[in-house]
């Protein structure tokens, strides 16, 4: 049987070009969600300069926008997140910085809680062996205690004899 397009019907020459439409459009869709994906990660980031307290992603002003728009934009451009970062805080700061950078006086917020945490684990550790030390010490100070106690009375008993006897 001899194949050509001639050989098909009109709805089997069609398809093929569906099919190459439909895997174009969805190509198209997936790379525009990793772009919205990228550029999403990178607004929040990165703290608004026109909103404090809310991140670029969420603060609704037209400026914010306008920003948004045109980081967007060089990102689709091919442009790098961490370049992107590095331009806005030159132009605005590094107080929108979301997160403290791992060196120098802003490592301290990396640090100070696994300290504390570390040093709660100590304390706990320290505050158990301590008690259970306590425990395994206990029969034998309370043993001491009770020879202590024996002594004592011996003494009270001859200091008393001695006294009536003076008396």
């Amino acid at each position: 049987m001899d194949f050509t397009m001639n050989s098909l019907t009109p709805l089997g020459r069609i398809l093929p070009f569906l099919a190459l439409m439909i895997c174009i459009s969805l190509a198209l869709v997936a790379q525009n969600q990793m772009a919205d994906t990228k550029s999403a990660e990178l607004f929040r980031q990165i703290w608004s300069p026109y909103c404090p307290g809310v991140s670029l992603m969420e603060c609704p002003s037209s400026q914010a926008q306008e920003l948004r728009d045109e980081l967007r934009k060089r990102l689709a451009e091919g442009e790098t997140s961490e370049t992107l970062l590095k331009e806005v805080y030159q132009r605005f700061g590094t107080r929108l910085r979301m997160e403290p950078k791992t060196e120098g006086r802003e490592a301290l917020a990396y640090f100070i809680p696994w300290s504390c945490l570390f040093a709660g684990i100590l304390a706990v550790i320290g505050f158990w062996w301590s008690r259970r030390r306590k425990m395994h010490l206990a029969p034998s100070i309370a043993a001491e205690s009770a020879m202590r106690s024996k002594t004592e009375s011996k003494f009270d008993q001859r200091i008393n004899r001695d006294l009536e006897a003076k008396l």
